[in-house]
C-alpha cells in the first residue's frame, strides 16, 4: 500500500466526522490524478482511501482542471488540416486518432475533459 494512503486513512480515522483539512483533500485530488494517469478509475481510488466516489469527485472538482502537456506538430500545415479533415490527436497515454475534423477533435476533447 502506498504511504500517502496510508497516512490518510489513519489522518480519517482520527477525524472520525470532522471531514479532512484541505491539505489532505488536495493530496488526494493529486494522488487520484496520478493514478488516473495509470489508468486506475475513481472508483478504486475511493476505496482503497476509504471515502466515497462523490466525495473523491468533489475534491477533484474544487483542485481545479488537470492541465496535460500539448505538443502542436506545425510540420503537417495546421491549416491545410483543419480545412480537409486530417486532424491527428495523441494522446499522453500513446493512443493516436486520425482523420479528425475541427468539430469531431473538439467533440472528443470535451468528452476526455
Amino acid at each position: 500500500m502506498d504511504r500517502f494512503v496510508r497516512e490518510f486513512r489513519v489522518a480519517g480515522k482520527r477525524r472520525r466526522g470532522r471531514g479532512y483539512p484541505a491539505e489532505m483533500r488536495q493530496r488526494a485530488a493529486e494522488y487520484a490524478r496520478k493514478r488516473a494517469k495509470a489508468g486506475d478509475g475513481v472508483a478504486e481510488v475511493s476505496a482503497e482511501l476509504g471515502v466515497s466516489e462523490q466525495t473523491l469527485r468533489n475534491w477533484l472538482a474544487k483542485a481545479g482542471p488537470a492541465f496535460l502537456r500539448v505538443t502542436v506538430d506545425e510540420s503537417v500545415g495546421s491549416a491545410r488540416a483543419v480545412a480537409t479533415g486530417s486532424l491527428v490527436l495523441v494522446a499522453p497515454s500513446g493512443y493516436r486518432l486520425e482523420g479528425l475534423d475541427l468539430d469531431g477533435a473538439a467533440d472528443l476533447l470535451r468528452v476526455l475533459r
